[in-house]
């Protein structure tokens, strides 16, 4: 099994505890089964729910701070915390901080910078610290397509940042085909010999009254896709499956980690046999009504991950979660149990290794998140349901803002790197002002000539965008110029037909 579901929660800043652990044990393999349906969560939620998207649910309330504090000795111990910065409504920086020393001072260990248009996510910075300045580390791209009058994700574009040749390098992309207002096809690709060269595919269709994913790897000496897994969902259509991806979404943002995978369906998966030629079984999900009931849940539903023994043809429970819900219909409780091994290598008795409970302020905004057990280490089996307290995070709530407060704004004045780059016909120009100002951005050709002059007015405070529309002018490198008070710069960009 594989760790994306706590991957995807990382990629929005989220500090969960159980997810810093799994990131402090590399070498640990998941107890969180990797979920197919989770790699296209984002993908999804960007074109989708976006005016939602990386802010909370709640219409009135905004998530601001995300701590979290370890039990020992008896008190608890600060250890991580998020801080998010919004504007218009969309949250534009988050701020990762570590304690280095118990009763120490919070220092930076990383920024997210949000960059929108048309309060659309148009790009997402990861940056590190290193003595103290923020190094760029990460960037991913996000572009849209109009079908039918509705706005879907187009593609999502990962590229690092080359520190020795001073620009970002591509990675790897995704595009995203929509029919019928539907998810129909995700195409990976990978950037090998200075081109894009394809990958990998997966497919969604309806039929039999459930959602079939199909994924298939490029194999480049056939020049042919060949079939690698696939995952019935169980009595679903297509839109039950895409609201409950975005409700997965929501409650990722909100902090309940784990209980989100009671959302995620039924399914049960096959790999490909190439000798044979066809689909063999390998695992399924079982979602049943559950009497165990915690933290005062009022109902509880049990979740159990089953292997296929292709020799006994028989299924086996290997792990088993239970999440508990108010009368309200608020998660209140998470239970995990995984199957002891026995001598002969096989699924034996379930044991509870990890749980956590929900609580609720007086505008039922989640207020904090109480682990109990490890999921690593000596203690991490536990032959009872009794877990020792190990942590909590605690998050803090405030008022829906449409602006920045004076102590957020940007630091300076600077025209940030356009996306994407290389593009055709249009891309997309952010920049950034310290305090309200006359700015003037302007596009010249190699010749010197002004072919386009993007903003010359007076701007507000804080981050913002420009779009440059290029399909009459011809192929070619041109430059953007900024101009601000006390700042001047230009960057290049190459328009490819």
């Amino acid at each position: 099994m594989k760790a994306q579901i706590l991957m995807v929660m990382l990629l929005f800043s989220l500090v969960i505890s159980s997810a810093f652990a799994q990131r402090s044990n590399p070498d640990k393999t998941s107890l969180i089964p990797d979920h197919p349906l989770v790699k296209t969560l984002k993908l999804l939620d960007n074109g989708w729910n976006q005016p939602q998207a990386l802010k909370s649910i709640n219409e009135n309330f905004q998530l601001n701070e995300i701590e979290v504090q370890g039990w020992a000795d008896g008190e608890w111990r600060p250890q991580l915390k998020t801080e998010h910065t919004y504007q218009s409504g969309n949250r534009v920086e988050s701020r990762g901080y570590f304690l280095p020393v118990p009763d120490g001072t919070w220092e930076l260990s990383s920024k997210n910078i949000f960059t929108f248009e048309n309060n659309y996510l148009t790009s997402i910075t990861q940056q590190g610290i290193s003595e103290g300045v923020p190094v760029s580390q990460e960037k991913s791209l996000y572009t849209y397509q109009q079908i039918a009058g509705q706005t879907f994700i187009q593609s999502v574009e990962y590229q690092t940042w080359n520190s020795s040749e001073n620009e970002w390098t591509n990675e790897d992309r995704s595009t995203i085909t929509v029919e019928n207002g539907m998810l129909s096809e995700v195409l990976e690709e990978v950037w090998m010999n200075d081109q894009w060269e394809l990958y990998e595919r997966y497919t969604y269709e309806e039929t039999g009254g459930d959602v079939v994913e199909t994924t298939q790897m490029y194999d480049s000496s056939l020049e042919d896709w060949v079939n690698y897994e696939q995952y019935v969902y169980l009595d679903l259509t297509s839109p039950e499956l895409y609201d409950r991806l975005i409700e997965f979404i929501d409650y990722v943002e909100d902090g309940r980690s784990f209980v989100v995978l009671e959302i995620l369906p039924d399914y049960i998966s096959y790999e490909w046999d190439d000798v044979e030629e066809t689909w063999i079984p390998v695992e399924r999900q079982i979602t049943e009504v559950s009497s165990s009931l915690r933290n005062n849940a009022t109902s509880a539903n049990s979740i159990t991950l089953q292997s296929y023994d292709e020799d006994s043809e028989e299924w086996a429970v290997f792990l088993e979660y239970i999440t508990g819900s108010a009368d309200n219909g608020n998660p209140v409780s998470f239970s995990l149990y995984i199957a002891e091994e026995t001598v002969e290598g096989e699924a034996g008795a379930l044991i509870l290794v990890y749980a956590e409970d929900y609580n609720y302020d007086e505008n039922n905004l989640l207020e904090s998140i109480l682990n109990y057990g490890n999921l690593f280490g000596n203690s991490y089996k536990q032959l009872n349901d009794e877990l020792s307290l190990t942590g909590r995070v605690l998050l803090t709530w405030g008022g829906v803002s449409t602006s920045i407060t004076p102590d957020e704004q940007p630091l300076s004045f600077r025209l940030n790197a356009a996306y994407p780059n290389p593009f055709n016909p249009s891309t997309v120009i952010p920049f950034q002002l310290a305090s309200a100002s006359d700015v003037q951005i302007q596009v010249f050709d190699m010749l010197g000539r002004r072919v386009a002059t993007l903003i010359d007015e007076f701007k507000p405070a804080g981050n913002h965008t420009v779009r440059f529309e290029a399909s009459g002018l011809s192929s070619g490198v041109y430059m953007i110029r900024f101009t601000a008070p006390g700042a001047q710069q230009t960057r290049s960009v190459s328009l490819i037909k």
